[in-house]
C-alpha cells in the first residue's frame, strides 16, 4: 500500500511553532500601524494549518499589499525555524511508532503544503528519511493544490498504486475525493467540524491510524 501522509496537524503538533510564530506577525503588524481587524484566538490561527502562506494571508487579512504579505510570511517562517532548531518542535504522541511500523510494510509518502525550508528542517530533525520514500511539498509545486499534485505527480512518479491519504484538512479528504482513493481523516489535529465528514476512515488518536491500515490489510 502506498500511504501519503500531510504533516502538520497529522504528524507533527503544529501550534507549538506556529502560534508564537503567527503572534510574532501579528505584532510586526501593530509596530507598522496596520492591525489586523479582528483579536485572533488560538482557535483562529489553528484555522490557518494546512493552508499555503498565500491561502493564509488572502483568508486572514486580504486587504494587505503584497509585499506586507510576503514580509508577514517571512517574519514566520523565520521564527518557526528559530523554534524548530531550539528543539521546540513536536511530533504526536506515538506518531514515530505508526510511522516505523507502517514504513517496514508499505510506502510511505510525505505531501505538505510547506515551503522547502521548514521540510528540510523537520526532515533532519525528527529523520524523516528512516520512513518517507519521496516528498512533495507546496513551494516546489507553486499555486497547485494538493489534489494535482497527486495526480500530476506522486501517480506519475509510482503509478497506478493502492493508495490513502492520510491527514487533519479538507486539502486532504480533497486529494482522496477528487482522485477516488481513500483517506483517513486524522480528528486530532485541526480541522473544524464536519471538515472531514467525506473521509473514508477516522482517527482519533495516532495511532489508530495503524489499526485502520491493519484492517485495511485484512479485509
Amino acid at each position: 500500500m502506498y500511504i501519503i501522509f500531510d504533516y502538520d496537524g497529522t504528524l507533527h503538533d503544529t501550534m507549538i511553532i506556529y502560534e508564537p510564530a503567527f503572534r510574532a506577525a501579528e505584532k510586526h503588524l501593530l509596530e507598522i500601524g496596520k492591525p489586523l481587524k479582528k483579536e485572533f484566538t488560538a482557535k483562529d490561527i489553528s484555522d490557518n494549518l494546512g493552508r499555503t502562506f498565500k491561502e493564509m494571508w488572502d483568508k486572514t487579512a486580504p486587504d494587505l499589499d503584497s509585499e506586507t504579505k510576503y514580509t508577514l510570511s517571512k517574519i514566520i517562517e523565520l521564527k518557526m525555524n528559530e523554534m524548530i532548531l531550539q528543539g521546540q518542535a513536536k511530533l504526536y504522541d506515538g506518531i514515530k511508532e505508526v510511522l516505523e511500523e507502517l514504513s517496514k510494510k508499505h510506502t510511505l509518502i510525505f505531501l505538505s503544503n510547506c515551503r522547502t525550508s521548514y521540510k528540510d528542517m523537520h526532515r533532519e530533525l525528527f529523520h524523516l528519511d528512516d520512513y518517507f520514500k519521496a516528498y512533495y511539498w507546496a513551494q516546489k509545486y507553486p499555486d497547485t493544490p494538493k489534489y494535482e499534485i497527486f495526480s500530476q505527480y506522486i501517480k506519475k512518479d509510482f503509478g497506478e498504486q493502492s493508495y490513502i491519504m492520510v491527514g487533519d484538512r479538507f486539502h486532504d479528504i480533497e486529494v482522496a475525493t477528487k482522485n477516488a482513493i481513500h483517506s483517513i481523516g486524522c480528528l486530532y489535529g485541526f480541522a473544524r467540524e464536519h471538515e472531514l465528514d467525506n473521509a473514508t476512515y477516522f482517527a482519533n488518536k495516532p495511532k489508530d491510524i495503524l489499526k485502520i491500515i491493519e484492517s485495511i490489510e485484512n479485509k
